[in-house]
């Protein structure tokens, strides 16, 4: 029994200092088939610590600018500029994802987590797919966008979104019609995952739609794409020996943190996640005000050279 124990911890611990989690949007919703766009008056949608702007114009009535907005729309049928909020593929009742709108240029997403300088922050992946809009667009042809391939098929038309952190790009197609066999051509309607891995770091990346059907007034194909299950890493930080260490004595209670004595120096809280929940300066008090939820974490004991490690369920 303690063999198994000693590696269940080591186990969490693992998990503790390099863990992969992933943000969905199938919460944010309570209503089935429906969105928030933002004529709430959001500007801002804050999901798990992490930002996706909206703007949303009262002008003319109101409508949707740009940015982001939240949906479980679920129609796969209607390819006009009324249906702007539902995915290409089958999507499940209720399963929400982002729906993104770059219609005014690129749009970014950034996280508000606290990391310390000892630990890393790694976008990993993220699920892309076409909106029924832009798919039926780019299919078909609209008043305003070609049918993608031309009459014949031969065009070598194009539609990808560039991810960026400034330093380097990423490129995924959302469709592709350069092949010189046109049995290749394809309209993206799954759900794909890209690889962030390739941004080595970063708090935040953009996103940017290219076409190649463009006219005077810029792209002509619908500037629309969903998106989902946005996954980091955070890793680095308190050590595997460090964190078995017994470290400075303290329990939970449902008010807080309780110390065994009058500590100073600095206390750091990390989640399963790896992210800095709490930071507080330790100057005698014998309290930590921090609720308790029930889940397993790594406090960090600063105190000049000296750094001391606890594991705590609170």
């Amino acid at each position: 029994m303690k063999n198994l124990t000693t590696l269940l911890t080591a186990l969490v611990l693992g998990a503790l200092l390099q863990a992969q989690t992933t943000v969905t949007f199938d919460d944010e919703l309570t209503a089935t088939d429906t969105f928030n766009n933002g004529s709430d008056g959001d500007t801002l949608f804050n999901i798990d610590d992490f930002l996706f702007p909206v703007n949303y114009d009262t002008s003319f009535g109101g409508y949707w600018a740009e940015g982001f907005a939240v949906s479980n729309r679920t129609d796969t049928v209607d390819g006009s500029f009324m249906n702007l909020y539902s995915v290409r593929t089958t999507p499940e009742v209720n399963n929400g994802y982002l729906v993104a709108n770059l219609a005014e240029g690129p749009v970014t997403i950034s996280t508000g987590f606290e990391i310390t300088t000892d630990r890393t922050f790694e976008y990993t992946s993220i699920d892309v797919t076409n909106t029924t809009y832009a798919f039926k667009s780019m299919r078909d042809g609209d008043m305003f966008a070609k049918q993608f391939g031309g009459p014949t098929g031969d065009d070598p038309d194009y539609f990808f979104i560039r991810f960026s952190n400034g330093v380097v790009d990423i490129d995924h197609y959302l469709a592709d019609f350069r092949f010189e066999d046109n049995a290749q051509d394809y309209i993206v309607d799954e759900w794909e995952t890209v690889d962030l891995t390739p941004f080595q770091g970063g708090m935040s990346f953009t996103m940017e739609l290219f076409s190649s059907d463009t006219g005077a007034f810029g792209i002509n194909t619908p500037l629309f794409f969903a998106l989902d299950n946005l996954s980091y890493v955070i890793s680095g930080g308190v050590g595997l020996e460090e964190a078995n260490a017994t470290g400075f004595e303290c329990w939970s209670t449902p008010a807080g943190i309780q110390l065994k004595e009058a500590y100073t120096g600095h206390l750091n809280a990390y989640d399963l996640q790896g992210r800095l929940i709490m930071s507080t300066r330790l100057d005698g008090q014998s309290t930590i005000s921090l609720p308790a939820q029930q889940q397993l974490l790594l406090l960090e004991h600063l105190n000049g050279t000296e750094r001391m490690i606890k594991k705590l369920m609170h």
